[in-house]
């Protein structure tokens, strides 16, 4: 990381503060970033997971199965609402890459939202690993979109619309988009498992971008240097799990994975885990209580 790129955290940031001041919350744990619809069995999951005093951020990658997931998760509960649960409105660049999102379904997603207060899977992937490079003007054209209808739901409900956002090999585009957009201030803007250069972290960090943090990540010299330099108050922890070999996942794991992270990230800013916990959960708690009936 370079020298001009000091995201600490005494550093104020356009909302870096939490934008609720949600009550006390039930939950310790909080993944921002799950694949909860590829599961085998989300329902237990989730029973699990209230059990274990965990929420969780669901995270589809199209918007028919965000649509369908969240029909098949309310058909399973009969008190109609599920507390340790988001569901996001998605639609993953890998998908707009092979074409398995049309334009139609953008349109589709951008009318979702809304109604929908929590977005994502979105963003932009240009490593030629994941996506094809002739992608890159599709890519960016809905993820524009989204973030338009985005910006523009968040300033006519007066309820910020939260984006988990992919950036692989993409983050100034993305950061470009979001601010060209007003998602940058518009909505809340969290950056899923970023790997991008150091000065546009500083620039998402000034812009008051929170970042969700996963144990892949803090497998890096990079990603842990990242985890030590972004403010206390925008930190958040993820798993992006299932494995795809290993979707029969249970709670337990999604919490040992969370927790996991709050150790790593604990040992590396040479704090008290417990206080790094509560730090993140509260961070986490103000962000699904900010989007009142996004879930």
């Amino acid at each position: 990381m370079t020298s001009q790129t000091t995201a600490d955290t005494t550093q104020t940031a356009a909302h870096a503060t939490p934008v609720a001041h949600a009550s006390q919350s039930p939950y310790t744990l909080y993944d921002m970033h799950l694949h909860l619809d590829f599961c085998d069995n989300p329902t237990h999951i989730l029973a699990q997971a209230q059990q274990l005093g965990l929420a969780c951020f669901a995270v589809p990658v199209t918007p028919q199965s965000s649509q369908a997931f969240a029909q098949q998760m309310y058909a399973h509960n009969s008190k109609g609402s599920l507390p340790n649960l988001r569901i996001g409105i998605g639609a993953h660049p890998w998908w707009i890459s092979d074409g398995s999102i049309t334009q139609q379904d953008i349109q589709t997603a951008c009318t979702l939202i809304a109604h929908q207060n929590f977005v994502g899977e979105i963003g932009l992937d240009f490593s030629p690993k994941h996506t094809d490079p002739a992608s890159q003007d599709a890519q960016i054209a809905a993820f524009t979109q989204l973030c338009k209808a985005a910006a523009e739901a968040s300033l006519t409900s007066g309820q910020m619309r939260v984006l988990s956002i992919h950036a692989v090999q993409s983050a100034p585009e993305v950061l470009s988009i979001l601010e060209a957009t007003d998602a940058l201030t518009q909505c809340l803007c969290i950056f899923h498992w970023y790997s991008g250069p150091s000065d546009t972290l500083h620039k998402a960090v000034t812009h008051g971008c929170f970042f969700s943090i996963n144990p892949m990540m803090l497998n890096t010299k990079r990603g842990r240097e990242y985890a030590r330099q972004i403010p206390l108050t925008q930190l958040l922890t993820e798993t992006d799990l299932p494995a795809p070999e290993h979707t029969n996942l249970t709670a337990q794991e999604i919490q040992d994975a969370l927790w996991q992270t709050i150790e790593k990230i604990a040992h590396i800013r040479a704090m008290d885990p417990l206080a790094l916990r509560a730090q993140v959960a509260h961070n986490a708690a103000n962000i699904f209580a900010s989007a009142l009936g996004g879930d």
